[in-house]
C-alpha cells in the first residue's frame, strides 16, 4: 500500500491474501506504546480530521520504513455497523471475547476541557446505570 501525494491511498483490497508491508495504515490500527511516545498526531488536525490517520502512519514508515504491515488474517467486529456484522456473532470469538472487556474513549491532542469531562460525565452515566 502506497500513500500517494494527494493523501489517497492505494489499497490491495478485494484481493488481499497474504501479510504485505504498507506505507500508511487506516484508522483500525494498532501501534506500540512507545512509537505513539515518539512520534505525536500532528495538533493542527481538527477533532476529526480527513486522513489524520494516513497521516500519522506514514510519519511513522517515514521514520521506521519497514515496520507497517497490512494482513488479511486480523478481523474485527464493528457493533451495530450493519445487519450483517451482527448476523456474524461468533465468527471472531477472540476479538469478540477483548471487545466486551475494552473500553476506547474518545481522545485526540485538541480535546477542550469541556469535551474532556463530556466523556467523563458519559463513562459515569454508564457505570452508574449498571
Amino acid at each position: 500500500m502506497r500513500l500517494l501525494p494527494s493523501l489517497c491511498g492505494t489499497y490491495p483490497y478485494p484481493n488481499l491474501n497474504k501479510i504485505v508491508l504498507c506505507e500508511w495504515l487506516s484508522a483500525a490500527s494498532t501501534y506500540k506504546k512507545s512509537i505513539l511516545e515518539e512520534i505525536k498526531s500532528d495538533e493542527n488536525f481538527g477533532k476529526y480530521s480527513w486522513n489524520e490517520d494516513q497521516d500519522l502512519s506514514h510519519r511513522i514508515f517515514k521514520k521506521h520504513p519497514g515496520s507497517l504491515f497490512l494482513t488479511p488474517y486480523a478481523k474485527y467486529l464493528h457493533e451495530g455497523s450493519s445487519a450483517l456484522a451482527r448476523a456474524r456473532r461468533g465468527g471472531f470469538p477472540n476479538a469478540e471475547w477483548v471487545c466486551e472487556r475494552e473500553v476506547s474513549l474518545p481522545l485526540y491532542p485538541k480535546m477542550s476541557t469541556k469535551d474532556m469531562y463530556d466523556v467523563i460525565q458519559a463513562v459515569r452515566s454508564i457505570l452508574n446505570a449498571s
